[in-house]
């Protein structure tokens, strides 16, 4: 029979626990100043994992409909709380990163293929 002390010793650092874990993300150069990603890894509070959804397929076969996962993933939102300090480094990197990608003023931005080399960026 288990007791107490053997679940314990089992559980290695105490467990995993959904509030526990660093947020890196590196900025792309023309929204970074200097400092934001390491100013992020400590200021980020909380946030989660975004949801996935893969949509269902349905294929005859023999007479049966099979139901098969389709190829068109689609992501939820990323949400994130960030601590902010008096300067607002994190936030104008954002800000920064959201009017290069389309511009609020002159409706101008990237490219679709700078959009791609941002995203293979991030994705890596």
């Amino acid at each position: 029979m288990a007791n107490i002390n053997e679940f314990k010793s089992r559980l290695k650092g105490g467990g995993a626990r959904a509030n526990q874990f660093k947020v890196t993300m590196p900025f792309p150069g023309y929204s970074s100043v200097g400092g934001e990603t390491s100013d992020l890894s400590f200021l980020c509070t909380a946030t989660g994992i975004p949801g996935q959804d893969i949509p269902m397929v349905s294929v005859n076969f023999r007479g049966r409909q099979l139901k098969l996962a389709g190829d068109s993933r689609t992501f939820g939102s990323w949400n994130m709380t960030i601590l902010n300090d008096t300067d607002f480094k994190i936030y104008r990197a954002f800000e920064r990163w959201m009017n290069g990608i389309n511009n609020i003023t002159d409706n101008e931005g990237l490219t679709i293929l700078m959009i791609i080399k941002l995203m293979v960026l991030l994705t890596t």
